[in-house]
């Protein structure tokens, strides 16, 4: 994620200063679907404070000793 925003952020502050910080917590608010080991987090005030919406939540069993999706 960072890769994505810091970038972002540095076209409008110096890093270490007040203002960057800003930039970047704006900059993840503008970020949608970030490709992630754990889901596609987007930064919404609406969604976990990880970003995560349903679509990165699935339960998986122990069938014949392989993962499956639980039913």
């Amino acid at each position: 994620m960072l890769e994505r925003v810091i970038p972002v952020a540095l076209k409008t502050a110096k890093p270490g200063t007040p203002e960057f910080r800003e930039a970047i917590r704006q900059a993840l608010l503008g970020e949608r679907d970030i490709a992630a080991s754990q889901g596609g987090p987007t930064t919404l005030p609406k969604r976990t404070r990880y970003g995560l919406d349903d679509r990165s939540r699935i339960l998986l069993t122990v069938k014949e000793g392989k993962y499956v999706l639980a039913k």
